[in-house]
């Protein structure tokens, strides 16, 4: 908890989410009866995991691109996001 302290609520909740996967895609949204399926919107036979929306999905490849560029080699750590 001390170390979320210097962090916008925003940050923190996003943390949460990602900590213990209860965020708001379908896969979580499936087994939680929320979505009638698990797979991306974007990508028709991927489930829409967290690690496929921050990864993989090609939806969101600029962003990535953009992420990547701006912040270099730090664009994965968590600390620079």
């Amino acid at each position: 908890v001390s170390l979320a302290q210097p962090l916008p609520k925003r940050h923190i909740n996003m943390l949460l989410w990602f900590c213990t996967r209860h965020i708001l895609l379908n896969q979580h949204l499936f087994l939680i009866g929320k979505s009638p399926t698990p797979n991306c919107p974007h990508c028709e036979e991927t489930e829409e995991s967290m690690l496929h929306y921050l990864l993989s999905c090609p939806h969101y490849a600029w962003a990535r691109h953009i992420l990547m560029t701006t912040l270099g080699r730090h664009a994965f750590l968590l600390p620079y996001l």
